[in-house]
């Protein structure tokens, strides 16, 4: 059924099995018939998000930021998570990485490639950019369709002024005093 809005709802559950499949939803309006479809898709079950150390030791939960020092106003950094299953395994399927933040949701930050990422070889790179964004942004790197998620952040200093301009004077001459 649908609400005052005229919007259904509705959850789909995945069982123990990797596959995929379509779901066809159909609605009966007064102009006519309307069909819509959607794939899906159900990947590794058990997850973990992390990254690994240069000592390839597994870091649950946490996501490699390189560099790790205060980022420069409208500077880069590389993010960088790894999925491992149960047994930490390389994850062997391609799975979708969403990357968010308060600095990316207002469109002062953007990450290359865009979201989602995906995970190839059990690893996701993006790189974080910072546009206006300053102070410490909180990121959270999600798998999508899984509850599985790593953490990290990124100090991000103030822009600084680097020049001025002339817009009007009254008077309208400007000199220096004792000239």
């Amino acid at each position: 059924l649908t609400n005052n809005n005229g919007i259904a709802t509705f959850q789909v559950e995945a069982g123990d099995s990797k596959g995929a499949g379509t779901i066809t939803a159909t609605a009966a309006a007064e102009a006519g018939t309307v069909t819509g479809t959607l794939g899906f898709q159900v990947g590794e079950t058990n997850l973990r998000l992390g990254y690994f150390d240069e000592n390839d030791t597994f870091i649950e939960n946490q996501i490699l930021i390189e560099p790790d020092a205060t980022l420069s106003a409208g500077g880069n950094a590389q993010l960088t998570v790894a999925l491992v299953d149960a047994d930490g395994n390389i994850a062997s399927t391609e799975e979708e990485i969403r990357f968010s933040s308060s600095c990316l949701s207002a469109g002062r930050a953007l990450i290359n490639p865009d979201n989602p990422v995906i995970a190839v070889n059990g690893e996701a790179v993006t790189l974080y950019t910072a546009r206006g964004c300053s102070g410490l942004d909180e990121i959270t790197a999600s798998v999508v369709g899984s509850t599985t998620q790593a953490f990290g952040s990124v100090d991000v200093a103030s822009s600084a002024t680097n020049a001025i301009s002339f817009i009007d004077a009254e008077p309208r001459l400007i000199v220096l005093k004792g000239t």
